[in-house]
């Protein structure tokens, strides 16, 4: 039996996934205030059926409200496809 769960161990050790079904955020040391529903973190990357979240201001580090979302698992793949507009903008040579 040892033998099987150091066989498990060994296979799953890069494995990096964590799931909630509802999370509330009150201010914590991130100052996030929101909710999430259904979160899948896998890889180190956050996908969520709907995720809201905000920062107030607190007049040294933010002056303005930040506002976070995600809304069936879209944020990561937006985000992406943003970079990658942004990134083939800058190395084009038009002007």
């Amino acid at each position: 039996m040892k033998q099987f769960l150091k066989k498990i161990e060994w296979k799953t050790r890069h494995w990096n996934f964590e799931f909630a079904l509802f999370n509330i955020y009150f201010p914590t040391e991130f100052r996030v205030w929101g909710f999430e529903l259904f979160k899948i973190r896998c890889h180190l990357k956050d996908f969520s059926l709907l995720k809201l979240q905000w920062r107030l201001p607190n007049g040294a580090e933010r002056t303005q409200v930040q506002f976070f979302w995600d809304l069936f698992f879209t944020q990561n793949y937006l985000e992406k496809r943003a970079i990658e507009k942004a990134e083939a903008k800058l190395w084009s040579n038009k002007k």
